[in-house]
Formats: C-alpha cells, structure tokens, sequence
C-alpha cells in the first residue's frame, strides 16, 4: 500500500497517495498492535495503537529479537507517516502536516 502511495504521489494524485498512506498506516500499526480488541470496522485512532505499542516495547526491553523486530516495524510507520506530511504539506494543509511530523517525533523516541 506504501508503494502505491508512492505511484500516486508521482503521478501527482495527493487524494489517492494519501489514501493509501493511510491505509499502509492503519495496517502496519494494526499489525504491530496485535490488539484481541482491535476490529478494522471501528475508527482508527493512530495516537491509541501507538500509546498500546509504547506499553509493549516496555514491557520487552529485555526480549531483542522482538524488541528488533518492533523497531524495525517502527521505522516503517515512520516513513508512512513522512509520506503522509509530505502529501498534506503539498496539499497546503500545513497544521495538518505537522502534526504528522510531530508523530514521527514520537515513533523515532
């Protein structure tokens, strides 16, 4: 889904890149989240998926190949959401746009 963002944004279709961004989003977090309460039919909130994802890199600070496999996914959500302020920040939505930057802030910590 990333990578089709990626096609959408060349192609200058910041609707349809932001689209996908956002769905590539919501799975990775999802995915990371592994939440028994989590449907994809209720409304994606990305600051309580990453609240649930602080709690479980604490929880394992002493497991590394879990820990790595964590960060590297992070590293991952973390591109997504640059993809997603850089298209709001070329749609002109700049409040928008930094609020995103400032979740990647939080997902590098």
């Amino acid at each position: 889904l990333n990578n089709l963002g990626h096609a959408h944004y060349k192609s200058r279709d910041l609707d349809g890149a932001l689209d996908m961004y956002e769905q590539s989003l919501q799975c990775q977090m999802r995915r990371l989240c592994a939440r028994k309460d989590d449907t994809e039919s209720e409304e994606f909130d990305f600051l309580s998926h990453l609240q649930h994802v602080v709690k479980k890199v604490d929880r394992l600070s002493n497991e590394k190949e879990e820990m790595d496999q964590i960060t590297f996914a992070l590293g991952n959500v973390a591109s997504t959401l640059r993809n997603i302020g850089l298209v709001k920040q070329d749609q002109s939505n700049l409040e928008e746009a930094l609020e995103v930057y400032g979740y990647i802030l939080t997902v590098r910590k």
